[in-house]
């Protein structure tokens, strides 16, 4: 025990000195190593490097660093130790030296490391010291949205009428690098939501994507859309498939028009209606008309379709069908008229009409089976002067021809005859 109290008290005594010994021994080992080895050598991995251009070439020309392929340096130093001995990787930074960026595009550039407090050293090794650098311009350019919805559904007998599917606005402003924007062939304008839809409506869109020429995705991560708020109009009409039926013209009053067969290169047209129901819509729609004198054995035209009503939309897009007349079980022959009935001449009480022709020539078509039967008695032939105020007494006009006994033949061709005009006794 007597020990113990006097080791601790020898010790209490000396602690002092044994500890200013010790900060002497540090200070002592501290200016040796500086007096003797001034220069130490030191390496620091992870130091970042800076994507800031202020100030060089590249930002004095209006380019910005677009990409870059190295983000952080491994690198070597030397200097004085009572300089550097203290420094860490976040005491240093990379940078970049840009020189002589007249026009964008990729370059090596070269990485300098410096000391964010000012502190002096020398680089001995920069790991990598080379980067993969692009530059470009930033630009604003106008682009024109396509609507897009993928997941849209529609209840039966709707179709969504494209004319009319749009967005509002129809353009749209995009920043971003000209390289980039270069790239941009399309905009889409997406409603990603699932719906069925039954009527018109405006839905705003979700989301806008970028397109390439060969419909690639274009990432939007360095492009900016300056007002993303769209709005994607959907109209949405009733369908119905109508029979198209041809018109004939100028026949006899008896003509039975089933005799006549004949082929369009399209039977049907789907019409649309933003307003009118399924029921509500026609089932046939009526094209041509084909005057009957002239259907001849070789006839084909070409006929429009037009549509008149202003509730209804041709929603086929098919403009025109072509007609040709189906000539089975049909023959044509040439019977020589020389018989002609004139009606309705003007002032007849004062005039008298006759016909100066005295022979005319006509084709005529009919089922094969009885066109050798007819005769010149069985046709009727007629000038109606009923729109005729003639100039002078001796004038031309059209003949048109009945078949009272047979009412599946017709005449075809244009013919006419010389009608005298006297004035009674």
């Amino acid at each position: 025990m007597i020990i113990s109290k006097r080791l601790k008290k020898d010790i209490k005594k000396k602690l002092p000195l044994w500890i200013a010994s010790v900060v002497i021994a540090i200070i002592a080992w501290f200016l040796i190593s500086i007096l003797l080895y001034p220069t130490v050598s030191m390496t620091f991995a992870d130091v970042e490097l800076s994507t800031d251009i202020t100030g060089s070439s590249a930002s004095a020309n209006g380019f910005v660093l677009i990409n870059l392929d190295v983000n952080k340096v491994t690198v070597r130093l030397e200097g004085n130790r009572a300089e550097i001995g203290d420094l860490k990787s976040g005491d240093l930074e990379a940078k970049l030296v840009v020189n002589n960026v007249t026009s964008r595009g990729s370059r090596q550039v070269e990485i300098e490391v410096i000391s964010k407090s000012g502190k002096k050293f020398y680089v001995k090794e920069i790991t990598p010291k080379i980067a993969l650098v692009t530059f470009d311009k930033y630009e604003t350019r106008e682009f024109t949205l396509t609507p897009k919805m993928p997941n849209l559904n529609l209840t039966e007998h709707k179709r969504v009428d494209h004319s009319g599917y749009t967005c509002e606005p129809s353009t749209i402003l995009i920043k971003g690098p000209s390289a980039q924007l270069d790239k941009i062939e399309r905009c889409d304008a997406i409603v990603n939501s699932e719906r069925t839809l039954e009527s018109s409506e405006r839905i705003n869109c979700d989301e806008i994507k970028f397109y390439s020429s060969d419909n690639s995705p274009i990432s939007g991560e360095t492009l900016t859309v300056l007002d993303p708020n769209v709005v994607v109009n959907i109209p949405v009409v009733t369908v119905r498939e109508a029979m198209l039926n041809v018109q004939f013209v100028g026949a006899p009053s008896n003509f039975e028009k089933s005799i006549l067969k004949y082929t369009l290169s399209a039977d049907t047209i789907t019409l649309a209606s933003p307003s009118k129901s399924y029921v509500e819509m026609p089932t046939s729609l009526d094209i041509g008309p084909i005057r009957l004198s002239d259907l001849d054995l070789n006839y084909s035209n070409t006929l429009q379709i037009n549509i008149s009503s202003p509730d209804l939309i041709n929603f086929s897009k098919l403009d025109s069908v072509t007609f040709t007349l189906d000539k089975t079980n049909l023959a044509q022959r040439v019977i020589d008229v020389n018989k002609f009935e004139v009606t309705n001449g003007k002032d007849t009480a004062l005039y008298d009409y006759k016909v100066n022709t005295t022979s005319l020539p006509v084709t005529i078509i009919g089922p094969s089976k009885m066109i050798n039967d007819i005769t010149a008695d069985d046709i009727v032939a007629y000038v109606d002067l009923l729109s005729v105020d003639p100039l002078t007494d001796v004038f031309s006009y059209s003949v048109t021809y009945s078949f009272p006994k047979h009412s599946q033949v017709w005449a075809v061709g244009n013919s006419s005859v010389w009608i005298q005009r006297k004035l009674k006794r």
